[in-house]
């Protein structure tokens, strides 16, 4: 076979096949990793969705008012349950494993 200088060829091992492999199958198992996760993330907001409702609305039936305020004030707690479920839910469960994988808990 007739080769210019400055191309050489190139052998395929054995070795160097299986790291190719390794490596599409690492691919597959991040892009899956990834899939689960923003799937978490997704029910974790849904989650926290029906967290601030169900708070307003419980607070609103345990003591009716017409104050303007007030209902700020109900509803500021409620938002607050829900970013407070969201926090610790996307900390501990959507986002902690990968963590934990790397070693850095």
């Amino acid at each position: 076979m007739l080769l210019s200088p400055d191309i050489k060829e190139v052998q395929v091992t054995e070795e160097s096949q299986n790291k190719i492999q390794d490596t599409h199958g690492r691919r597959s198992d991040t892009w899956s990793s990834i899939f689960w996760q923003f799937l978490r993330y997704c029910l974790v907001g849904g989650a926290n969705t029906v967290i601030d409702l169900l708070t307003f609305n419980v607070l609103l039936w345990c003591f009716p008012m017409n104050n303007l305020l007030v209902l700020v004030g109900c509803n500021s707690i409620a938002y607050t349950s829900g970013a407070a479920s969201s926090f610790f839910l996307n900390k501990y469960w959507t986002f902690g494993k990968r963590q934990v994988e790397r070693g850095l808990t």
